[in-house]
């Protein structure tokens, strides 16, 4: 399992965060056009066979066993190893999921600083990249975001069923990320409620021409726009957020007792 470090960068029990490394964007606003990067942080490599194709028309595969072998490259410093090996700590802590480091597996994640953040989605048998760039978009919630993606998990607004939670304002959107709102039936919990504070949601002006104008307006009037993906600024999962990998993954029931939600501590 990951090792026990302090972690401060997304996801459970909130710490005083005077110590992070303020990353200066996240990966909603100030995006960058990154080749083979959808939603701003899913990575999909090019297809180069049948088998590729074929691939990404079937569920998302996922780690036997819940057990994600890791390296971490050598280029982050103590502080950002601490950081990810925190949040990989956090997620075991609420799940059946383990992180371990690799030995000689095949399927492996290789984490590492590229031009942004990013992560494929699920498990692909192969080495995998996981980029954190500390400088640019990696705080702590951007970290347990990306592993939620290695473990499967989708982002809450691409669900088939969203339009009925939120309405896009296409206009405000650059128009570049407009693929970005795309809906996916590749989303395997339709029967969970939609999670507005998901850390796993966009925020409002995702996106945006103007940070300070909506690309995602919600449809429950109880809901405010500063609540889209609020668990990710909180650095938190919700209880939804745990209850989907737990199924997903088939943990025993009893693992997150205690947990409404994960902070960051």
């Amino acid at each position: 399992m990951a090792a026990a470090f302090l972690w401060p960068l997304l996801l459970f029990g909130l710490p005083s965060m005077s110590s992070a490394k303020p990353a200066s964007s996240n990966i909603y606003t100030g995006a960058v056009d990154i080749p083979d990067v959808i939603e701003g942080d899913i990575y999909m490599p090019p297809i180069t066979s049948v088998s590729d194709l074929r691939a990404r028309t079937k569920e998302t595969p996922l780690w036997p066993g819940g057990v994600v072998h890791y390296i971490i490259d050598d280029a982050f410093d103590s502080w950002e190893k601490e950081e990810i090996l925190s949040a990989m700590q956090q997620i075991e802590s609420v799940s059946c999921v383990q992180f371990r480091e690799r030995a000689d597996e095949e399927g492996y994640i290789h984490i590492l600083s590229k031009q942004g953040c990013f992560s494929e989605v699920g498990m692909s048998g192969l080495r995998q990249l996981v980029s954190l760039n500390f400088e640019v978009c990696a705080t702590y919630g951007t970290i347990v975001h990306e592993l939620l993606h290695v473990l499967g998990l989708w982002h809450e607004q691409s669900r088939a069923d969203r339009d009925r939670y939120v309405r896009v304002v296409w206009n405000n959107v650059v128009p570049r990320f407009k693929a970005n709102f795309m809906k996916t039936n590749r989303v395997p919990y339709l029967d969970e409620d939609y999670d507005y504070e998901s850390i796993m949601h966009y925020f409002f002006n995702a996106f945006s021409k103007d940070p300070e104008q909506a690309t995602l307006v919600p449809k429950n009037t109880g809901v405010e726009l500063f609540n889209l993906g609020l668990a990710f600024k909180e650095n938190r999962m919700t209880k939804v957020d745990i209850h989907k990998l737990n199924t997903i993954y088939h943990c025993p029931a009893d693992k997150p007792a205690g947990h409404d939600d994960a902070h960051h501590e």
